[in-house]
């Protein structure tokens, strides 16, 4: 493992078991997060970007409702392969998770500051005035008004912006290695999604936090992200620096995507769409999962699926026509 990386995922392949058949949520997803990056997963919804960030936590339920397979190499630890009780000591403390809603990932029945302490109770064993402390400078850190108040509140007492940085301060608080951020800012307002970006950057910045960022939105992968990579039915289909993505995209998925982006500077009588569905995940395609919605589509794209190939620096694409 090169001495810049801080995750390596290899060849991650997530399936799950249904009354239809085995459902191949993930197939073969390669990734690497570098020390002090800030890494983008975008793709629409089923793609398979929280269902990877689930393995990379060690979350998902066990088998055989659940089958997971390849590497997760964390710090050169094969998270896969390491004991609950050792996922334990990394969960909170070295990895983190930011999710998506935050009054669903809050405990109704416990006051924030009550949630914000069992971190540091687990992880550095604190109590008393230590602990209080503690949680009160974790709210700090992620700019929470009022903090004493905001550690003696009720989640339902709090806004949705505020109610996001608790459970930044929580995922904060034992500054982690390395923080996944899983649509972290979908159920905010557009001014404190803003804020929120920017105070995952700043602590990026300050703590020297590698960070994965998931989303659909390519707004806020423009904003704070470094390198993105593209999924589509469960695998990375473009990977490249934001800069390059955005000026020369090659994978036809990616150009669809960043077509359908709204353009304030275009007048447009209506939006534009991606033709056709998504492949069923429990019955996929032979050939590139894209195939079916591609009009540049050949042969070879429905007989064989396409392997990533380099293109550029730190620039890959998984398309035949591209490789031709």
């Amino acid at each position: 493992m090169a001495g810049d990386e801080i995750l390596r995922v290899e060849d991650l392949h997530v399936t799950f078991s249904g009354r239809g058949g085995d459902v191949h949520a993930v197939n073969g997803v390669n990734l690497t997060v570098r020390r002090g990056e800030i890494l983008g997963i975008v793709g629409e919804s089923g793609s398979g970007k929280s269902v990877t960030s689930a393995a990379i936590m060690g979350v998902l339920p066990p088998a055989p409702a659940c089958r997971v397979h390849g590497k997760v190499l964390f710090e050169g630890v094969d998270l896969l392969s390491s004991s609950e009780r050792a996922m334990q000591s990394i969960r909170g403390r070295q990895i983190s998770m930011i999710l998506q809603d935050p009054l669903s990932a809050l405990n109704p029945v416990m006051k924030t500051g009550d949630q914000i302490a069992e971190v540091f109770r687990i992880h550095h064993g604190l109590s008393g005035r230590s602990l209080m402390d503690a949680v009160i400078n974790a709210l700090k850190r992620v700019r929470f008004p009022s903090p004493e108040r905001g550690a003696a509140s009720w989640p339902h007492q709090l806004s949705g912006g505020m109610r996001q940085r608790v459970v930044g301060a929580i995922a904060l608080g034992c500054e982690p290695d390395l923080l996944i951020a899983d649509e972290a800012t979908t159920a905010l307002d557009s001014t404190i999604q803003l804020q929120y970006l920017d105070l995952i950057k700043e602590r990026q910045r300050i703590d020297g936090l590698s960070v994965v960022v998931i989303t659909h939105d390519f707004g806020v992968v423009a904003r704070i992200c470094d390198r993105v990579a593209v999924m589509y039915a469960g695998k990375v289909v473009e990977e490249a620096p934001v800069e390059t993505l955005f000026s020369g995209p090659r994978h036809p998925y990616t150009k669809a995507l960043l077509n359908a982006v709204p353009k304030l500077n275009t007048d447009l009588s209506r939006l534009e769409a991606i033709e056709g569905v998504p492949p069923r995940l429990w019955s996929p395609p032979v050939g590139c999962s894209f195939a079916p919605r591609c009009a540049g589509s050949v042969v070879e794209c429905t007989t064989r699926p396409p392997v990533p190939v380099a293109i550029g620096d730190h620039h890959s694409v998984a398309c035949w026509r591209v490789a031709s």
